[in-house]
């Protein structure tokens, strides 16, 4: 007779498909919760109120960049290569651009910039609170620091950005360099952009939230931010255009324009990084979902498609061998997925029987809860699969889920009121 039919992909590959589905439903339950929709559009109106000092900042900075290229071939270089990239002729044609920029305007415009740009970073840290939700708080100095600190940081990376960026493009011409050499100089300022963008993305993913993922991790979310970031407002001005949003909303609709496609772009930002928090969340969503699938015992478990939690936590024990002994120093608990096992406690030498557990049961659990040694014996009755819980998954485990948290403690105080019986008997 034939066999079972093989399954089309291979296990490791099936357990990363779950783990990826699971993200991905975690990522999408989470964002609608901490309703991030709406910190999104927060963070896109701070956004848009930074624009109007950060405009006159520029204003400012082509002013003095021009007194600078008066006596350097550098400020030469880099004020031709601005008014090439913004246009800035055809802006001063249009009288968008001041010819005389007044000093005063470059210190109010620092001090609006600021005042704007706080809350935009405020909004920003109110946001991670909610999408990593961390216990324990930054210190009220740190939190009015912090933006002080950044916000030159990011003033300073802009400029470097904009000017390198400009004065690539000036020197990426085909006349001057061919034009194969320009392309090549066109794609080197563009990944220029990007690298600049995803390092701040970066940076932001890290060292916001109070507790930091890992550094590799965050990295990977920054890049698919960025490629968001980037592909978002493409497909958005090719769909909709401000002519579009002027005829709607008339005067204001302009502004209504980039407010949307700035809206999209923080959207996008939080999604990224609320996917983030899920990815180090997985195991702790996975194994509660697991925990909490089924009443303990029941033998539906041991076809549960927990293919990735097996794969990193899964343990195989013979019958008859030991898995945890009773006196034995050790934290980690244990979760039966598969099999059956018994718990004996040693009272005035002799051991005693406690219980049997199944599918779906929790051991091992007393001796991080209590910091003590092992207070009893557990034994495969049968062929066992376990998923092994190191003491550390299991707190942040109770932390996380406050049903699962409920299950363990009445099960802690079940097995706690046996072993009492069974030292009353002996």
């Amino acid at each position: 007779m034939p066999g079972p039919p093989r399954p089309f992909l291979p296990a490791r590959c099936r357990a990363r498909l779950q783990r990826l589905g699971d993200v991905a439903m975690t990522t999408g339950g989470l964002f609608l919760k901490n309703q991030l929709a709406n910190h999104a559009a927060a963070a896109a109106l701070y956004f848009l109120l930074s624009l109007a000092p950060l405009l006159a900042l520029v204003l400012y900075s082509v002013h003095w960049l021009e007194l600078w290229a008066l006596n350097s071939r550098l400020g030469s270089m880099l004020l031709a290569a601005v008014y090439d990239r913004f246009r800035v002729t055809d802006l001063r044609s249009l009288g968008l651009v001041p010819d005389r920029v007044p000093e005063s305007l470059g210190w109010l415009g620092g001090i609006t910039l600021l005042l704007a740009s706080r809350g935009f970073l405020s909004t920003l840290q109110s946001a991670f609170r909610v999408i990593f939700p961390e216990p324990g708080r930054r210190g009220i100095l740190l939190s009015w620091l912090l933006p002080l600190v950044l916000l030159p940081l990011l003033l300073a990376a802009a400029i470097v950005t904009v000017l390198g960026n400009s004065l690539l493009h000036f020197f990426a011409q085909p006349e001057l360099l061919g034009a194969l050499r320009s392309l090549a100089l066109q794609w080197l300022s563009s990944a220029f952009t990007l690298l600049l963008v995803w390092l701040l993305i970066w940076l932001a993913y890290w060292r916001l939230p109070l507790h930091p993922p890992p550094a590799r991790l965050a990295a990977l979310m920054a890049a698919l931010a960025t490629a968001s970031a980037t592909l978002v407002p493409y497909f958005f001005f090719h769909w909709a255009s401000a002519e579009k949003y002027r005829a709607l909303y008339g005067g204001p609709g302009g502004l209504i324009f980039y407010l949307v496609a700035v809206y999209f772009v923080c959207l996008a930002f939080f999604l990224w990084a609320q996917c983030l928090y899920a990815l180090t969340k997985a195991d702790v969503a996975g194994l509660e979902k697991l925990l909490l699938a089924a009443a303990p015992g029941d033998p539906a478990l041991g076809t549960t498609p927990v293919h990735w939690l097996l794969q990193k936590y899964g343990q195989r024990h013979p019958a008859g061998s030991v898995i945890v002994r009773e006196g034995d120093a050790g934290e980690t608990a244990y979760y039966l997925y598969a099999g059956r096992v018994s718990l004996y406690h040693r009272a005035s030498g002799q051991e005693r029987l406690l219980a049997s557990l199944g599918p779906g049961e929790l051991f091992g659990e007393i001796a991080h809860l209590l910091h003590e040694k092992r207070s009893a014996t557990v034994r495969a009755d049968t062929d066992v699969i376990a998923l092994a819980l190191p003491p550390e998954l299991l707190k942040e485990l109770m932390s996380y889920s406050a049903p699962l948290s409920q299950r363990i403690i009445h099960t802690l105080s079940q097995r706690l009121m046996r072993m009492n019986e069974a030292a009353g008997a002996v």
